[in-house]
This record gives C-alpha cells, structure tokens and sequence, in this order.
C-alpha cells in the first residue's frame, strides 16, 4: 500500500482516504464516496473487518459480512483500492497510506475525531475534509425500519391442550378490543420462565385449574403484520386437576372458561383461534401435526 501510494504521488495524483464499516450499504454511503473521490484523484477506502465492527457496535453487527461488504464497495466506481483493517482505529493504516486527503462524513467534526488517526494524518502533511451529510440515512436506521416491518421481536407462549370427558376441549374467552375470542389457555411466557411453567401458570390465572403439563405436541405460528406480531406458540398436553371455576371472570381480559365438544366449537359464532384444528383433533386426537402456521386472516 504505501508503495503505491508513493508511485501515485510521483505521478502527480491526489491521494484520498476515507473508512467506515459500510454495513447495509445504501444511498448515504454511495454519496460520500462520491464525494470523497470529488477530492483527489485516487480514493482508498479503509474497510473495518467484521471483528472490528463486533467490537465498536456489538453482537449483532455487522449485517454483512466483510466479503460481501468488500464485493460492494469493488464494484463502484467511486472507489480504487480498499484495505481491510482489523483495528478499531485506522492509524497505521493511515500513517502508511500518507494520504494527502482524509475524508469524513459530516456525523464527524474535525475535534471530535480519534486523536491518534487525526495526528498520523496531520504528521504526514495530509489534510482532514468533512464532507456533507445525507440527513436520515444510515444502517442504524436502517435495521430500526425493518424490524418495524417485520418485526425481530418473537412472542414466544405456551399453552394447555387439555382434554375432559366426552372428548371436550377446555378453552378460555379472552375480550379484545374488537370483540371476544376464545382460545386454549395459555400466554405469553415470561423471563426465566420455562413454556411448560408458562402453561401452568397461564391456565391456572385464566380457569383457577391447576394442571400437570405433559408432552410437547406441536408449535402454532403466526405472522400479523396488521398487529406487528410474530407468535411462536408451543401447545402442551395437560391434565386438569380440579373442577376449576368457570364463571364469568374479570381478571385481566379473561371473560370466561368453557369445555368445547365438536358440535359446540362448530356452532359458536364468535371467533375460535384454530377452530379448523381443533375441529380436527376432536375428531381424531391424534391428527394434531408437529408445526402449524396460522394466516392472520384464518381463526
């Protein structure tokens, strides 16, 4: 590298450095670059590696891995040369380099950068410009508006598949703003909490029965996007201890607790989340597969 850079200045050209992470390159990265070569007549980009970015924003980052970042930055023509640093300042690199310009964005100012990258540009007879901006592009806001869209955050719950006499189901009524649904007992599981303790607790809150939760029996999944929901739900088989109380409630929003046979799950007017499935394991017990996924539009 720095042999290049003395054979660029020899032939007269401007050197220009300029670093980032260039995670989830978008139109912000595209236009500093842009900018950056505008300076000078050579452009060197300063890539962090994929250990160094883990090391400035934490787990999680980056997003793309460092050949696919590097296989981006290669193709445009913007940029002449990229060096990939491992560091979480670019120093060496740049004392180096001796790039007649260093180019930040303008999130930077001058004082406000790393000391020891401003002094081994400054030592070499370099210069710093902080070129401008693009307001409300960046790969932070990026990832806020995708998980909006598609949220990352699992709801993960548990519920009892809890079976009475003459082949019934126990469900519970639950009010939403929209009306009242009813469902397998069950919830949202809560931290430290495992899902079978989630089945328990969550069935003796809504129908006072202390169950024994038994075998895992399948996962229900739902994507809602009208809700920004993403459900993971493990259904559990569990014996109801106990006659329960099966009055109207007003505890949180249960409204009540019923034993549902086919005929009545069939006939109910109101919204049965599952209904189709539960119909199903009503007539045949053992029909219930290991992974559901549940339409939004479908109860």
């Amino acid at each position: 590298m720095a042999g290049e850079s003395a054979a660029w200045r020899r032939e007269g050209k401007r050197v220009v450095w300029t670093n980032g992470c260039f995670d989830l390159f978008h139109a912000g990265h595209a236009r500093a670059l842009a900018d950056a070569k505008g300076l000078g007549d050579v452009l060197v980009v300063g890539l962090n590696s994929d250990r160094s970015i883990r090391e400035l924003k934490g787990e999680g980052r980056p997003i793309c891995p460092e050949g696919d970042r590097a296989g981006v930055l290669t193709a445009l023509s913007s940029v002449d040369r990229i060096v990939l640093f491992d560091g979480v300042r670019c120093d060496r690199e740049i004392a180096r380099l001796k790039p007649d310009i260093w180019s930040k964005s303008g999130d930077y100012a001058e004082e406000s950068l790393d000391p020891e990258e401003r002094r081994a540009i400054l030592e070499n007879g370099g210069r710093i410009v902080i070129t401008p901006l693009t307001p409300g592009l960046s790969t932070t806001l990026l990832v806020k508006k995708i998980r909006r869209a598609d949220p990352e955050k699992i709801v993960s719950g548990a519920c009892a598949l809890i079976a009475g006499a003459r082949n019934r189901l126990l469900m519970v009524a639950t009010e939403y703003a929209d009306g009242t649904r009813w469902s397998l007992p069950g919830g949202g599981q809560l931290r430290g909490e495992t899902l079978r303790e989630t089945a328990e607790r969550e069935t003796l809150e809504e129908t006072g029965l202390k169950t024994e939760i038994g075998a895992h029996r399948c996962v229900i999944e739902r994507i809602d996007p009208a809700r920004d929901l993403h459900l993971v739900l493990h259904v559990y088989l569990g014996t109801a201890r106990g006659s329960g109380c099966f009055s109207r409630r007003t505890s949180g929003s249960i409204v009540d607790a019923a034993w549902f046979d086919r005929e009545r799950m069939a006939a109910e007017k109101r919204i049965v989340l599952g209904r189709r499935l539960w119909l199903n394991h009503l007539s045949d017990p053992e029909a219930l597969p290991g992974y559901v996924f549940l339409p939004p539009g479908e109860e």
